[in-house]
């Protein structure tokens, strides 16, 4: 099973070793832990995963044998970063774009990699 505590913008999540029992744990910033999963249901869901703690919705992605957890929603427009329709892509170098406007994220700090916006989504006038 895995918790995770409210409050997270970005970063790394304390697991339990696999070779000991399959059980995630997560806290970051909070007084109380939510039950979020198991590792295997991470697994099964292509190493990432959305959940919904109070009003917050929050990814949950395995990189480099680490389980991170962050806000799913761009702080640009306020979009989700992995949701129906945005999908975001993850750099090797462990940051997340967001498919709206392009700018990344470094998953474990939240801190932008590179340049602000670099590609403004073109929204429609009203």
């Amino acid at each position: 099973m895995g918790f995770v505590g409210s409050g997270i913008m970005g970063g790394k999540v304390r697991g339990v070793n696999p070779a000991i029992c399959s059980r995630l744990v997560v806290r970051a910033m909070a007084e109380d832990w939510t039950l979020v999963g198991t590792v295997e249901e991470l697994n099964s869901e292509g190493g990432k995963k959305v959940v919904q703690i109070a009003s917050a919705k929050i990814l949950i992605k395995e990189f480099a044998d680490d389980i991170l957890a962050m806000s799913n929603t761009c702080p640009h427009l306020g979009l989700p970063l992995e949701g129906k329709i945005l999908k975001a892509d993850y750099t090797s170098t462990g940051s997340i774009i967001c498919s709206a406007h392009k700018t990344a994220f470094n998953m474990k700090t939240g801190d932008v990699v590179g340049e602000w916006c670099p590609c403004m989504p073109k929204l429609p006038f009203v």
